[in-house]
């Protein structure tokens, strides 16, 4: 499980994970597409579709361009969930599932972690004697 998450984003993590564990795999797949719109929303992405949405999220520094290549194949997975109710094989769920859960490390735990060890350090350095 990632933390800390944002109530609305951790909300539907935690759903998913669940239809995920039930084997639920449709709706896992539908869930992770959910998952990426509810960041992209989180971050303030305004473009027209979950598409445009991702490439902002790299205009914004928000995620990097091969992290977005990366949603958009768990986006296309997710449309393919939701719109042919066809569902994934439970290997490329598992990795779909993984990538999703890359990208909330990079969005939300590591710049709390950066900024924790930012402090310990300058406070560890203004403590040593010169």
């Amino acid at each position: 499980m990632v933390h800390p998450l944002p109530e609305k984003v951790l909300r539907i993590y935690s759903d998913t994970l669940i239809a995920f564990n039930s084997e639920a795999n449709v709706l896992a797949m539908m869930g992770i597409r959910a998952l990426v719109e509810a960041i992209c929303a989180e971050k303030g992405c305004t473009a027209s579709n979950l598409e445009k949405r991702i490439d902002q999220l790299v205009e914004l520094d928000v995620i990097t361009k091969p992290q977005a290549t990366f949603l958009h194949l768990t986006r296309l997975m997710g449309n393919s969930a939701a719109h042919e109710v066809e569902e994934p094989f439970p290997q490329d769920l598992r990795a779909a599932l993984n990538l999703t859960e890359d990208m909330l490390r990079t969005v939300y735990e590591m710049p709390g972690n950066a900024a924790q060890l930012r402090r310990r350090w300058q406070t560890r350095q203004e403590n040593v004697p010169q």
